[in-house]
């Protein structure tokens, strides 16, 4: 009986010891509790009710910039622009190498078509990490919807080089080259693009233009035909919204 009542008295004295550590709940009304519950509701789609806990769980510890950064992706999910962006600005003060709160910023700034503080913000995240891809290739198509389309270009080369199967860079790099008036480099970037996705229409409708502006009627007319066949919708559809050209990033929790 001693071996078995020693172990019994050596659980219950670490617990007591560690009691502070995970042995009694933590209080419901605690930041983190908050958090976890603030997470629940937006997976739940319950958006204003998650804002309304992180705001909570900000009272409690403004200090903590995880809490400004889960409540700025809750209000990218509710449309609230502005105020992800204030919060975003408050986690990077508190988390200054946060990259991914500086790249969510500045896709906010791309989708308000801001795109010189959206260019300015992804510079900085590509200054804190060099191969995040991510930030290259949005900057690339900030700086391609400023008309700037040699930057563009360098920006999405360097997403290729980091990522060569993605058949998105290659399109993205085909629309720049296909606006520089670079339709040779277009149809190239094109033609990868479709190698990589043979199932992508816009691919093969931006390759036509390309062949009609090197004066290759017949082959434009069977990219457009192909298009087409994939996608009856791909020549009348709208064009892309700015959300589309650079896209918020998915939420990451606790970054």
């Amino acid at each position: 009986m001693m071996p078995s009542r020693s172990l019994f008295l050596t659980i219950l004295l670490a617990c007591m010891a560690l009691s502070e550590q995970g042995c009694a709940p933590a209080s419901p009304n605690s930041p983190e509790a908050l958090l976890e519950r603030a997470k629940l509701r937006r997976d739940s789609k319950k958006l204003e009710e998650a804002v309304s806990l992180l705001t909570q769980a900000i009272g409690v510890d403004p200090d903590d910039p995880r809490l400004y950064y889960e409540r700025a992706l809750t209000h990218v999910e509710a449309g609230h622009l502005d105020q992800a962006i204030a919060d975003y600005d408050a986690a990077i003060i508190r988390s200054p190498q946060n990259v991914k709160a500086v790249n969510n910023r500045a896709a906010i700034l791309g989708q308000q078509r801001r795109f010189q503080e959206a260019a300015d913000g992804f510079t900085q995240a590509i200054k804190m990490d060099g191969d995040d891809v991510l930030a290259i290739r949005n900057r690339g198509l900030v700086y391609h919807d400023m008309g700037d389309h040699e930057k563009a270009i360098v920006d999405l080369d360097r997403a290729i080089e980091l990522d060569p199967a993605s058949s998105d860079y290659w399109f993205l790099r085909g629309n720049a080259c296909l606006d520089g008036d670079q339709p040779e480099e277009s149809v190239r970037s094109f033609t990868e693009a479709i190698r990589l996705n043979p199932q992508h229409a816009k691919s093969f409708l931006n390759r036509s233009h390309a062949h009609e502006k090197l004066g290759q009627a017949e082959e434009a007319a069977k990219d457009l035909a192909r298009a087409v066949s994939i996608d009856p919708t791909v020549v009348t559809a709208a064009e892309p919204t700015p959300a589309e050209l650079v896209p918020i990033p998915a939420a990451v929790s606790n970054p």
